[in-house]
């Protein structure tokens, strides 16, 4: 027997998305504001049996934890409730907090920078030598399975990369704006979309 109950609230829940949209005055990922305390009990409350506790944490979780509403938490002011309304305001302790936050964020994004970076450098050293695995290993006095996993990760991270400068010239060509026009609407730096076109013009 079909539980009828259940089926419906299946249907009319509501989604990430749907939720981004309806409340996308506070919930802009462009442009990310502090949130008001227990925003959350509010958005429940607003729409019970539509949210579950997943798609909750999902929206207002996922959002709090980016770097850029850590620093509008850094930059004080007005907290927001769910239709844009002022809501309280950011305490001088929730600043402190967001400034310990976004120090250890960067802290732990260089070191990734520096690991895959030493990575990449190794794998083209491994190129231009002109060796087998085996024998660079050797050579640099590393296991050869520790060798093989090190290449095959900074390959795949290559690659990646390559496909992220294409995927954003190939954006940039289908813009028709000029690249300094194209870098202030996606707000990325102009020596960005200048990389990208250079390094496509090498070896990916």
């Amino acid at each position: 027997m079909v539980d009828l109950t259940m089926t419906t609230e299946v249907a009319t829940e509501l989604s990430v998305p749907e939720l981004r949209r309806m409340y996308s005055v506070v919930l802009s990922t462009s442009a990310r504001r502090p949130l008001k305390i227990g925003i959350r009990d509010d958005l429940l409350a607003a729409h019970p049996g539509r949210i579950s506790a997943k798609t909750a944490y999902q929206l207002l979780g996922t959002h709090t934890k980016q770097p850029s509403y850590l620093a509008a938490i850094v930059k004080g002011g007005p907290r927001y409730g769910l239709n844009g309304e002022v809501a309280g305001e950011v305490t001088e302790k929730e600043r402190a907090w967001a400034i310990e936050r976004l120090a250890a964020l960067r802290a732990v994004s260089e070191g990734a920078h520096m690991v895959r970076k030493e990575r990449s450098i190794l794998l083209k050293k491994y190129e231009a030598s002109g060796l087998d695995e085996g024998e660079f290993a050797q050579q640099q006095g590393i296991p050869l399975s520790a060798l093989h996993s090190q290449l095959d990760t900074a390959r795949t991270e290559r690659l990646a990369r390559h496909q992220a400068r294409v995927k954003l010239v190939t954006a940039l060509e289908a813009s028709g704006l000029s690249m300094e026009e194209f870098a202030a609407r996606e707000r990325i730096p102009v020596s960005r979309l200048e990389k990208a076109q250079a390094k496509l013009r090498q070896k990916p």
